[in-house]
């Protein structure tokens, strides 16, 4: 099977400049990921626009929590589409449910409608549906290009069924995007089990805030107040993970794997995630050595047919 497509959803500028650095397909950009995922600034997507060397993915989400809009959210999200035709971004990401748990086809219809001719990603408000079948032949019918899911469960391994039957129930007419705590250990399964062609990473970080004087009197949002003094970045060394996982794909050595070790040099990278981790790149180095195993042997195993077929015999070179 092909190598997939791997889309990371990152939060902010920073976010996204770790992700390309890391080898990222795509990306999917927002602010306050804490929430799932808003749509971020327009000062944000355009330094993501001109910095991109990938297709960007914008999220229009106004707010946290469910995904029934009121009618003046909705223009918003209506409005804010729209503006995003000009600003060069490859593709937006949206999601509208009925009180019953039912894609709302009129607001998806019309946020396709004013997307083109961008992408349209519906993100996983399609796993808060109450019929995963019929949410997606009604995507299908807005016209809507690839679905973000975890198969309706919190982790891709526990929605595998349901991932195997959305792709297989989309036939070629929209792309399963599969997700829910994919890393290098189960990408393959997922992959394989359901055969999806495009996975989603989210690559996370809390690190302690900058901020030498703190009031422990004030928290901001309702939030903890210990988390006024966290910040939530894109993990370079976790994004490592993504390039881990392709080199599991296809059991070979991949040049993708090596972007990372450039990386864990890179002064910025330095300087956001501090100093290159040891463990992170001897762990690394061992799945560069297993890759290279797997090729050697697949080689050998065509050898070993090739001169089967031509009657010759074949020595098996010495072990390293």
């Amino acid at each position: 099977m092909a190598k997939p497509l791997i889309e990371l959803c990152v939060e902010g500028i920073d976010g996204f400049l770790a992700a390309q650095d890391a080898g990222a397909d795509r990306v999917e950009l927002c602010a306050s990921l804490m929430e799932g995922g808003l749509t971020p600034s327009l000062a944000t997507i355009r330094a993501a626009v001109k910095a991109a060397k990938i297709p960007v993915h914008v999220i229009i989400r106004p707010r946290g929590g469910d995904f029934l809009y009121s009618q003046t959210e909705f223009e918003t999200m209506v409005e804010d589409v729209a503006a995003l035709r000009g600003e060069g971004v490859s593709g937006v990401v949206i999601g509208c449910l009925t009180p019953d748990g039912r894609i709302d086809e009129a607001r998806t219809k019309r946020l396709v409608e004013a997307a083109r001719p961008m992408s349209v990603t519906c993100h996983r408000a399609f796993d808060m549906t109450t019929d995963a079948g019929e949410a997606l032949e009604a995507l299908i019918r807005c016209g809507v290009d690839r679905v973000l899911t975890s198969g309706q469960h919190d982790t891709a391994l526990e929605g595998l069924a349901t991932l195997k039957a959305a792709n297989e129930q989309a036939a070629g007419r929209i792309v399963i995007m599969g997700c829910g705590a994919l890393d290098a250990h189960n990408i393959r399964a997922v992959r394989d089990g359901a055969g999806l062609a495009e996975l989603h990473f989210a690559a996370l970080k809390t690190v302690p805030s900058g901020m030498a004087f703190r009031n422990s009197h004030v928290g901001m949002g309702g939030t903890q107040k210990d988390r006024e003094y966290e910040v939530t970045l894109t993990d370079l060394r976790a994004e490592g993970a993504v390039v881990e996982a392709k080199a599991f794909l296809d059991g070979e050595l991949l040049a993708d794997v090596e972007i990372v070790f450039a990386h864990l040099d890179n002064p910025r990278a330095n300087q956001i995630f501090g100093p290159k981790n040891f463990v992170f790149t001897q762990q690394l180095l061992g799945v560069l050595d297993l890759a290279k195993a797997q090729q050697r042997a697949r080689e050998q195993d065509t050898a070993t047919q090739d001169g089967e077929s031509n009657g010759q015999a074949v020595d098996a070179p010495a072990v390293p």
